[in-house]
C-alpha cells in the first residue's frame, strides 16, 4: 500500500513543464512552462493514512528529497509530466491564469494474492499554479478507502484507519 501511494506521489512531483530556453515563456495571454527536466521539492504533506511516516500514524511530514520529472508541452494549453517510467505519466491543462489541473483517476489494489479479502481503493487529483515559466507549485489530493471483510486486519496490523487521505504540496522548478 505504501508503494501504491508513493507511486502516485512520485507522479505528482513531476507535474510541470515547458520550453527549455530557461526564460519565462509568457507572451500576451499565452503561457507555456519551460520544457524539459523539472525538480520537485516537498513543501508539506498531510497524511492521515500514515503512508509517509515511519510510525505509521500519518501527519505532516514536511521537506522531502527532490525528485525529477520531465515536462513536455503537448499543445497551446497542455503539457505532460513523466518520471521516465510507465508508472507516472499524466496529462495537464493550463488555464488562462497559469493555474493547471492534471488527469486524476481511481486505482484499486486487490490484496487477494496476499490471502486477504480486501481491496485498497484510491481516488486522486492534481492541481497547481505556475508563478512563472520556470517555477510553481503542484498538489496531490488522494482519498483512500478499503473494501472487504479483512479491512479490519489492515487497520489492526498497519494502523491505517479507513477512509483516510493524503494531500501533498510540492514546489516545482525548471532544472534544465
Amino acid at each position: 500500500m505504501r508503494f501504491m501511494m508513493a507511486a502516485l506521489l512520485v507522479g505528482v512531483i513531476a507535474c510541470d513543464g515547458g520550453d527549455d530556453s530557461g526564460e519565462d515563456s509568457t507572451s500576451g495571454d499565452s503561457f507555456s512552462p519551460e520544457e524539459g527536466p523539472w525538480e520537485a521539492d516537498e513543501i508539506s504533506t498531510v497524511d492521515t493514512c500514515g503512508f509517509f511516516d515511519d510510525d505509521g500514524k500519518g501527519g505532516d511530514t514536511g521537506g522531502d528529497d527532490d525528485e525529477l520529472v520531465t515536462l513536455t508541452v503537448t499543445g497551446e494549453t497542455s503539457f505532460n509530466l513523466t518520471d521516465g517510467t510507465d508508472e507516472f505519466n499524466i496529462d495537464c491543462t493550463i488555464a488562462g491564469d497559469q493555474t493547471f489541473t492534471c488527469d486524476g483517476g481511481t486505482e484499486s489494489q486487490s490484496l487477494a494474492k496476499d490471502g486477504l479479502d480486501a481491496s485498497i481503493n484510491s481516488t486522486f487529483s492534481y492541481s497547481g499554479t505556475f508563478s512563472s515559466g520556470t517555477e510553481g507549485t503542484i498538489a496531490l489530493f488522494a482519498d483512500v478507502s478499503c473494501d472487504g471483510g479483512d479491512c479490519t486486519l489492515i487497520v489492526k496490523h498497519l494502523g491505517i484507519e479507513f477512509p483516510c487521505s493524503v494531500t501533498q504540496e510540492l514546489a516545482i522548478s525548471f532544472a534544465g
